[in-house]
């Protein structure tokens, strides 16, 4: 393992508690697993992450309003209301607190953009199965972008604009056949960042300290100059 992918872990060991508190903009994905989530995000970008950490998000002991967006349109879910507070693994586990498993990331916009994060995200994931990735099934397993402000709401909801547009015209071209996306719609949720609970420890960095374990997420596609061209048309 290379030094500076070395650095990054060891700081993100250190800190991992302390996420909200680290200096840098803030962004929040639910890509299914996110063990897989975490693993994918630290090895595209490597240094450009100043911490990242897995824990949960939503829920209902949390107030959210949350946008779905199905192919261009936006319909409105109501507004979750109860009382799970710091839920533990195994109570998400259960899809009875109505979190989300979510990967924090501390970034520096110098080095990465939001942009370039959320183009990113649909690449390892399956957003067309809602509360699925594979055989992962639950609403902790939803796929979900929660934005911290109205700059990456706005992003967000533009990428699954032009993506939904090019799996509409088929021209999305996938790294393998079998890797495709299940269904020709996606599903992801866009919302307001509420409270984020981060994981016990053991969670962190999963599958960087277990190397054989199991990970749902695959490599879909890649932005090719070909993808490129039709996000941007």
């Amino acid at each position: 393992m290379g030094g500076g992918i070395s650095r990054l872990f060891n700081t993100r060991d250190s800190r991992w508690k302390e996420i909200e508190c680290i200096k840098g903009e803030t962004a929040t994905f639910g890509a299914g697993c996110y063990w897989g989530t975490e693993h994918f995000f630290a090895k595209h970008f490597r240094e450009s992450l100043l911490a990242t950490s897995v824990g949960f998000m939503g829920g209902k002991g949390d107030k959210i309003l949350l946008i779905l967006t199905r192919t261009f349109n936006v319909d409105t879910c109501a507004t979750c209301t109860g009382a799970y507070k710091n839920p533990t693994y195994q109570e998400v586990c259960t899809g009875e607190s109505g979190h989300i498993e979510v990967l924090q990331i501390k970034f520096d916009p110098v080095k990465v953009s939001y942009l370039d994060l959320v183009k990113y995200f649909f690449t390892f994931h399956d957003p067309t199965t809602r509360n699925r990735q594979d055989p992962d099934v639950g609403p902790q397993y939803h796929s979900a972008i929660f934005y911290h402000s109205e700059a990456q709401k706005a992003t967000a909801e533009d990428v699954i604009k032009r993506l939904q547009q090019m799996i509409s015209k088929e021209q999305l071209t996938y790294h393998l056949p079998h890797h495709r996306y299940c269904e020709r719609h996606i599903c992801t949720t866009v919302g307001k960042a509420t409270h984020f609970y981060a994981a016990q420890k053991e969670h962190q960095q999963y599958l960087e300290r277990n190397l054989i374990s199991y990970c749902s997420h695959k490599k879909r596609f890649i932005w090719s100059s070909k993808n490129q061209q039709a996000f941007e048309a």
